[in-house]
C-alpha cells in the first residue's frame, strides 16, 4: 500500500470515529432529556414543574404548598403526607397515593382544573378539612377516601370511584360535578351529601345511606341495573332532582298490568273516595265504619306556576303520609293519583320518576293513576304521547297504571290506542250513568258526596273490579 493511501485512510478513520462518538453522545443526551428528573421530596423544598417526586417516609407539613402543573408526586408504600390545619394546598399537577401510601389533610386542599389525585392507598380528610375538587380524583380498586369534613365537587370536575368512599358522621359535601361509582365500588354516607342541579351521579356499584345519613338530589342520579342501594336514612330528590332507576325488576308479566287482563276478572261494585290535602282533617276510624272500601289519595303533583306567579316544585301532597297511614290502619285499601302540570314530554317523564321515588316506601294495593286535565292549549307536546310515556314508566316499574280525567278530556285528547292500552278511571259528574264511549273500570260520579268522618264535600267513586285482590294475587305494585 502506498503512503498517500495510508494517509487518506487514517483521516477517514478518524473522521468516522469522531462522528460515531458525536452520535452516541447526542443519543445519550436526548435519551437523558426524555427521562423525568426523579428525586425524593423532603416536604420543605419547593416543588418544580417537570419533576417527579417520591415520598417514602412520613412528612408533616405546616406551611402552604403548591403542586405545580406538569409535576408528579408519588406517595409510595410506607410513605405518608400529613397537611395540618395551618397548611393550604393547591394541586395543579398529579398526586399518586400508591398502595400502602397515605395522604391526610386537616386544612384546605384544592385540586385545580388541571390537577389530579389518584388513590390506590388512603386519602383521609379530618373534621376540620375543606377539600375542593375542580379537576379530577380517581379512587382505584384498592383505594379509599374518607372524609369527616367538607368535601365539594365543583362544576366540570369528576370523581371516579372503583374502591371505597365514606362520608363519615360529620362529613358533608356538595357535588356540582360528576361522581361515577363503578361496579363493585362502595359509597357509604353516614353524614350528608347533596347533589346540586348540575350534579350528576352514575352508580353501578353499592350505595349505603346509614340510619343518620342524608343523600339529597337536585341533579340527576342514574342507578344502573347492577347497582345496589341500601337505604336506612334519607335518600330523596329536592327541587329539580331526578333519579333514573334502571334497577327495577318487576317479577310479573306486562300482561297483568293491562285492561285486557283486568277485564277477565269478576265484575264488582266497590265504593271509594278520592282525596287530597284540601279535604282537611279526616277521622279515619269513622270512615272505616262506613261502606267506603278504598281511597285514591293524591300522592303529589308536578311543578307549576300559580296565578300569582309563584313557582312550585314537584312535591308530595303534604297530607299524604297522614292519610295513607289513617286509611290503612282502618282497613281501607289505598291507591294513589299524581296530578300532572307537565307541558312537555320531558317534563312528564321527570314527573314519573319523581312519583316512583315517592312510591318506594309505601304499600299500595290499588292502581297508580295519572291525573291530566289541563286545557289543550297548555300542552306543548301531544298529551296522548305524554300520558303514554308516564304510564309506561309506571308499568315498567311493576305498578298497575291507570289513566284519570274527565269524560271529554279522555275522548278528545287521548287517542283510542292509549284509551285501550291503559285502564281508565273516568270523571263524569252528576249523571245517572256515564256515557264515556270506551271501557272504564272506575267512575268518579260526584264531587259533593258525604262520608262520616270527613267534613264537607268529598269525591265519590265506584270501582268495577276488586283491584286490591287482583294486585295482591299477581304480585303487582312490588308487593
Amino acid at each position: 500500500m502506498k503512503p498517500e493511501k495510508i494517509h487518506k485512510f487514517t483521516r477517514f478513520t478518524v473522521f468516522m470515529l469522531i462522528l460515531a462518538i458525536f452520535t452516541a453522545f447526542t443519543s445519550v443526551t436526548v435519551f437523558a432529556d426524555e427521562l423525568p428528573d426523579i428525586r425524593e421530596w423532603d416536604g420543605e423544598s419547593r416543588l418544580r414543574s417537570g419533576f417527579t417526586y417520591i415520598v417514602s417516609e412520613k412528612l408533616l407539613i405546616n406551611s402552604d404548598v403548591t403542586f405545580p402543573a406538569n409535576s408528579t408526586v408519588r406517595i409510595v408504600s410506607g410513605g405518608e403526607i400529613t397537611f395540618t390545619t395551618a397548611a393550604s394546598v393547591n394541586v395543579y399537577g398529579k398526586i399518586y397515593v400508591e398502595k400502602m401510601g397515605r395522604l391526610f389533610t386537616s386544612g384546605e386542599l384544592t385540586v385545580r382544573s388541571q390537577g389530579t389525585i389518584n388513590i390506590s392507598g388512603e386519602f383521609l380528610c379530618s373534621l376540620s378539612s375543606k377539600v375542593r375538587i375542580m379537576g379530577s380524583v380517581n379512587v382505584n380498586p384498592n383505594g379509599s377516601l374518607d372524609t369527616s369534613g367538607e368535601f365539594n365537587l365543583h362544576t366540570g370536575s369528576a370523581l371516579e370511584n372503583s374502591g371505597f368512599i365514606r362520608f363519615l358522621n360529620s362529613g358533608n359535601g356538595i357535588f356540582s360535578g360528576k361522581l361515577t361509582n363503578k361496579e363493585a365500588a362502595h359509597l357509604r354516607i353516614a353524614g350528608e351529601l347533596k347533589f346540586s342541579s348540575s350534579g350528576r351521579f352514575e352508580n353501578a356499584g353499592i350505595i349505603t345511606v346509614t340510619d343518620n345519613g342524608v343523600l339529597l338530589n337536585s341533579g340527576i342520579i342514574t342507578l344502573e341495573t347492577i347497582s345496589l342501594v341500601n337505604r336506612f336514612g334519607t335518600f330523596q330528590n329536592t327541587e329539580s332532582g331526578r333519579i333514573i332507576d334502571k334497577n327495577r325488576h318487576p317479577t310479573v308479566e306486562r300482561y297483568w298490568l293491562s285492561p285486557q287482563a283486568i277485564e277477565l276478572e269478576p265484575a264488582a261494585i266497590i265504593h271509594g273516595i278520592d282525596i287530597s290535602r284540601w279535604n282537611g282533617d279526616i277521622n279515619w276510624e269513622e270512615v272505616g265504619r262506613t261502606n267506603i272500601e278504598f281511597a285514591m289519595i293524591r300522592i303529589g303533583f308536578g311543578a307549576f306556576v300559580d296565578s300569582n306567579g309563584v313557582h312550585h316544585k314537584t312535591d308530595m301532597d303534604r297530607r299524604f303520609r297522614e292519610y295513607i297511614a289513617g286509611a290503612q290502619e282502618n282497613g281501607i285499601e289505598v291507591g294513589v293519583y299524581f296530578y300532572s302540570y307537565a307541558q312537555t314530554l320531558d317534563q312528564i317523564i321527570d314527573e314519573a320518576y319523581h312519583l316512583l321515588n315517592m312510591l318506594d316506601e309505601f304499600k299500595i294495593t290499588y292502581p297508580i293513576a295519572l291525573d291530566m286535565e289541563e286545557p289543550r292549549e297548555d300542552y306543548i307536546d301531544n298529551p296522548s304521547e305524554m300520558a303514554d310515556a308516564f304510564l309506561n314508566i309506571i308499568a315498567d316499574a311493576g305498578y298497575f297504571p291507570m289513566m284519570y280525567s274527565y269524560k271529554s278530556w279522555l275522548e278528545n285528547y287521548l287517542t283510542a290506542e292509549i284509551r285501550e292500552k291503559y285502564t281508565v278511571w273516568v270523571a263524569h259528574i252528576e249523571v245517572p250513568a256515564t256515557t264515556y264511549k270506551d271501557r272504564y273500570y272506575m267512575w268518579q260520579y260526584t264531587w259533593k258526596g258525604r262520608v262520616s268522618g270527613i267534613n264537607g264535600d268529598v269525591d265519590l267513586n265506584i270501582a268495577y273490579r276488586d283491584f286490591s285482590a287482583y294486585i295482591k294475587h299477581h304480585g303487582l305494585n312490588n308487593l
